[in-house]
């Protein structure tokens, strides 16, 4: 394992140490120290100097052998040095180490909020201590972190790829990949199919797994795919403002590098969407 790698785990044999890596949120904001533009999560030293007003923490693992907390605070108010910045600014701008760590410390922040009462009976419930879930001493009804899978998909056409702008998109000129969430009763390809037939019209096939990712905005597991055109021509529905087919030559504005969708397109840019060259990935 590298030693810098994040290795999560539910339980911890050592005490609490002022170097531990604490994940403070107040709401969904994070605590960080601007370290020469590249946010950083402080230490549990650093917090206690100045935050009194931690309601919980937990034990979520280890980062290069660091211990790893997430804790609540209702108290948004930080030094000079620090700030509460937005949890997608730290994901993008801080060092990229820190993403899966983060992803894990603020779905069980989520997770430790909104499951304190049963959502059956309304009792307080007890968390478990060998494994993340909430159980209900009065119904027994137990409540895990929340993971809502979704696929991504680059589609392929004669060694273009198709990008699409959603008009849900902060900024006006980027384009990415089709996504859409996994629907009750559906496997991971068949949501592949029905996204990509419901936004664009267009059917694939030769559906090949690409990677996965945790991408916490808010609670998604991002399961990406490549396919191959099949048949039909563009036709958006009311997600999309624009989509088309793009080559090396004539590419958009993509996402900064960090999600699973600009992996996927460096991909593309690196092989133009060979089909063979992902199966050697894949090995």
């Amino acid at each position: 394992m590298h030693t810098e790698s994040f290795n999560p785990e539910i339980t911890t044999q050592k005490e609490p140490a002022n170097s531990d890596l604490f994940f403070v949120f107040c709401e969904r904001k994070l605590l960080v120290q601007d370290n020469a533009g590249t946010p950083r999560a402080p230490s549990r030293e650093e917090v206690a100097a100045f935050c009194e007003d931690i309601e919980d923490e937990l034990y979520i693992g280890t980062l290069g052998g660091v211990p790893c907390y997430t804790a609540i605070t209702q108290v948004n108010n930080a030094p000079d040095g620090y700030s509460f910045s937005d949890l997608r600014y730290v994901f993008f701008n801080g060092e990229p180490k820190l993403r899966t760590p983060l992803s894990t410390a603020a779905l069980l922040r989520d997770w430790m909020i909104n499951t304190r009462f049963c959502g059956r009976c309304g009792a307080k419930t007890v968390p478990r201590s060998n494994e993340w879930c909430s159980a209900c001493p009065d119904c027994g009804s137990v409540a895990y972190p929340r993971m809502s899978p979704a696929v991504i998909v680059a589609v392929i056409r004669d060694g273009k790829i198709l990008l699409a702008h959603n008009s849900r998109f902060p900024v006006p000129e980027m384009y990415s990949l089709i996504a859409g969430f996994v629907e009750p009763g559906e496997s991971l390809e068949d949501t592949v199919h029905r996204e990509i037939l419901e936004e664009t019209g267009l059917r694939v096939k030769n559906i090949r797994y690409f990677s996965s990712q945790c991408w916490p905005f808010p609670d998604s597991l991002m399961v990406g795919y490549v396919a191959e055109h099949a048949s039909g021509e563009i036709q958006l529905n009311d997600e999309l403002s624009d989509a088309g087919w793009f080559c090396k030559d004539t590419m958009p504005k993509v996402p900064d590098r960090g999600p699973i969708s600009r992996m996927i397109i460096d991909w593309y840019l690196e092989t133009g969407g060979d089909a063979a060259l992902l199966q050697e990935k894949a090995r």
